[in-house]
């Protein structure tokens, strides 16, 4: 079963996060893309060490 864990910025991840296998990531309409993609990056980055297996649509 999965969770949810809500967040605004890439400095807001939990540490818990970087052991995850898995994370998808929603945003709303009014989020900055600038701040969607520091999230994206983080995440590539941390969790993938920054393999192209992070997929963005």
């Amino acid at each position: 079963m999965g969770r949810l864990q809500k967040f605004e910025k890439a400095d807001e991840i939990p540490e818990e996060f970087f052991s995850l296998q898995k994370v998808g990531l929603t945003a709303g309409a009014s989020t900055p893309d600038n701040v969607i993609d520091e999230v994206v990056d983080f995440i590539s980055i941390i969790l993938y060490n920054g393999s192209e297996e992070l997929k963005k649509f």
